[in-house]
């Protein structure tokens, strides 16, 4: 079974570079997309990038135009709330690879 997805859109804000305790360098990133279902919609879309990648991320900027391509995943946790544990489940892309595309020419 393939799981391969490429996208192409906006670096969101919440662009966050941090190393893991096993030395692993992760950067997390929002990708802004046009929604294809409802005009002048935008969706965000959670993507992490790993070590050379997450390097080179770290220092883009908001509103920066990217193509990545990637895998997507999923990941259970609990979010805790006075009333209760809530089992919910995050859907993210993994980045492959990452590159900043040129403003295009008006």
């Amino acid at each position: 079974i393939q799981n391969d997805i490429k996208l192409t859109g906006k670096l969101g804000k919440g662009i966050t570079y941090r190393t893991r305790n096993s030395g692993k360098r992760i950067t997390t990133i929002m990708l802004e997309v046009d929604s294809i279902f409802r005009a002048n919609t935008k969706c965000y879309i959670p993507c992490i990038c790993w070590q050379q990648a997450a390097d080179e991320v770290k220092d883009w900027q908001v509103g920066d135009e990217v193509e990545l391509t990637g895998r997507l995943q999923s990941r259970n946790f609990t979010k805790h709330t006075p009333e209760a544990d809530i089992e919910r489940t995050s859907y993210e892309v993994s980045v492959f690879n990452i590159e900043k595309l040129e403003k295009r020419q008006q």
